[in-house]
């Protein structure tokens, strides 16, 4: 669904009620929207972490690039982290690394992962609120 125009979602899910009044296919929109966000507050519940799936699965594929990588402090919160090919600048303070992976999604990017391991902070605290399951 999130890929799909949600006018066609909708659309397509109202066809069996279309020909029904107004007010019936009202509510059938409000009943068929409730089952929806309780299904995905169900599905946020039995998360083992504060993070939603999508989020998690980018940040451990993340890590995983950067197990390799060495991590050099340069300030308390700045870091240059060398990974042999775009080695990165991070600034854990304002949460942003030359690579611009991290501007860009708000997830840390592999070099603020590396950081994190770095520092022995849980990575899944650096990325942004719209990502929490909440």
């Amino acid at each position: 669904m999130m890929t799909t125009n949600i006018a066609e979602v909708l659309n397509n899910c109202i066809q069996k009620v279309r020909r029904l009044p107004i007010t019936a296919e009202m509510e059938f929109l409000r009943d068929m929207f409730q089952r929806w966000f309780n299904g995905r507050r169900e599905q946020a519940g039995k998360n083992p972490t504060y993070l939603g799936k999508a989020a998690v699965g980018h940040c451990k594929e993340r890590n995983e690039w950067s197990l390799t990588y060495n991590v050099y402090p340069i300030e308390f919160t700045r870091y240059l982290v060398k990974d042999g090919k775009h080695d990165g600048l991070v600034d854990i303070k304002h949460r942003t690394c030359t690579c611009r992976n991290w501007d860009l999604d708000q997830l840390p990017c592999d070099h603020a992962i590396a950081v994190a391991r770095f520092t022995k902070t849980n990575f899944n605290s650096l990325c942004h609120e719209y990502y929490n399951t909440s």
